[in-house]
């Protein structure tokens, strides 16, 4: 870059990209690739906004958000480290950030649940490896700078678990792909409740030591962000924002719902294309979904080809198939006519075998009623907390989120070990919801279950 170039973004504010930086200059590049476009078509939240209308933004904007929140991070470590900074591995780390998101598909996790249905394994992590080391614009900008790059982008966004300081800023509990999602999807949702200090949780920042156990038995010194004494209160905040969130924004039903049916219109649309029945879908034969869903393994090139855009310019063609469930389940995302959400949590979370017999008369009740021509109740299970139990307990120290509970104390603990809320929060809660075509059904259903299950 021969200058200076400047967004504005109504989070972070001005976002500049300076041409005497040269992570800056490459990721500028990479702004404009034909791959990292793409994500201007994809939205950050799905249907969110058929109930918060103004939460439209998308994964580009987002994704620009969290390399500037792993800069501002990164910063901190900078100034923490002194000489023992490792500007490769931060280097990595910035692209990393802007790059995490670069293989989402067509709404998001609902496209990855089309796919395991119809048997492909690939997600959107496996998709980003792919358009990041393959042949496309992105792999050629990163190969020009250094020919190594793609694949050490490539190892830190697949790897399971952070391995030093510098991965840990792109994936953690507390990482600038949660930060940014938190900050923004509150502000273009409008909500007013939550939300935390971000500027003091940086100013909170340090980096303090713990240790990690071994398969040989030994512990590996690593070094971690952490916040000192005076930040616990804003960490407190930061995880309740992301509690309240799940409750009200992600897993809200509404949104929930209108997965559920884009979910089955485009697992019957991708099953008829297989069985070669491409006319009783009302795509042309050339259409971008039909040439993906005919291929049992199909190529970047034709995943490219996919977003938010095709997926909704589809559903006028989908709502003239001949197939009536096709053309059914279109009309309902068309005109917002969504299912109705039966709410049964209170009956599943009890113990014991509380699970299996809930199963059991869900199945029951579905085999009385030949729902919406063939649609199955639509059972939404899902494990919920604000935090995250299984990645506290299970994903590795880098993991979490570390304290330092005291200011004259070197010791570091875990936020859990230190906060009654966060403990709370941690309880285990699962949402069992069951989405059925109308109101008078979704009465029946909860009468059917509660009597089964007294």
């Amino acid at each position: 870059m021969d200058k200076t170039q400047r967004l504005l973004d109504p989070i972070h504010g001005l976002i500049t990209f300076r041409h005497d930086d040269p992570v800056d200059c490459i990721a500028w590049q990479l702004l404009n690739a034909s791959e990292f476009q793409r994500l201007r078509r994809i939205r950050q939240l799905g249907f969110s906004e058929f109930v918060f209308p103004s939460a439209t933004h998308t994964r580009y904007m987002h994704s620009i958000g969290v390399y500037h929140m792993s800069r501002r991070i990164l910063e901190v470590v900078r100034r923490r480290q002194g000489n023992d900074y490792n500007k490769d591995r931060a280097r990595v780390a910035r692209l990393a950030a802007l790059l995490h998101d670069v293989g989402h598909g067509p709404f998001s996790h609902t496209f990855e649940y089309v796919e395991k249905q119809r048997g492909y394994k690939k997600d959107h992590e496996f998709r980003s490896a792919e358009i990041i080391t393959g042949d496309t614009e992105i792999c050629k900008i990163l190969k020009a700078a250094d020919k190594n790059l793609p694949q050490d982008i490539e190892r830190m966004l697949k790897a399971e678990l952070p391995d030093d300081i510098y991965h840990s800023i792109v994936s953690s509990q507390f990482d600038a792909d949660r930060i940014d999602y938190l900050l923004r999807d509150r502000y273009m949702a409008g909500i007013e409740s939550g939300g935390f200090d971000l500027e003091w949780i940086l100013d909170c920042l340090e980096i303090g030591e713990i240790y990690e156990e071994q398969e040989d038995g030994d512990n590996l010194p690593l070094q971690t962000l952490c916040l000192n004494h005076k930040g616990i209160g804003a960490a407190e905040n930061y995880i309740l924002t992301r509690f309240q969130y799940y409750d009200q924004l992600y897993f809200h039903k509404t949104t929930r719902g209108a997965e559920k049916l884009l979910a089955a219109l485009l697992v019957r649309v991708s099953k008829l294309i297989q069985a070669g029945r491409i006319d009783q879908t009302g795509l042309d034969p050339q259409h971008a979904l039909c040439r993906y869903f005919a291929h049992d393994d199909p190529g970047i090139d034709l995943y490219l080809d996919l977003d938010d855009n095709l997926i909704w310019s589809s559903l006028g063609q989908f709502s003239r198939a001949p197939d009536a469930l096709i053309s059914s389940l279109s009309l309902r995302l068309m005109n917002r006519n969504l299912f109705k959400c039966a709410d049964l949590s209170h009956l599943v979370n009890t113990g014991g075998d509380a699970l299996g017999r809930f199963k059991s008369a869900l199945k029951k009740f579905c085999g009385d009623n030949n729902l919406e021509m063939g649609v199955d109740l639509m059972l939404d299970e899902i494990p919920f907390n604000g935090y995250g139990k299984q990645n506290v307990e299970e994903g590795g120290a880098l993991k979490q989120v570390w304290v330092r509970p005291n200011s004259h104390d070197i010791a570091l603990r875990k936020i859990d070990e230190v906060s009654d809320f966060v403990k709370a929060v941690l309880d285990k809660k699962r949402l069992y919801r069951v989405y059925v075509p109308e109101s008078g059904m979704r009465e029946g259903l909860i009468k059917h279950m509660e009597g089964a299950l007294k």
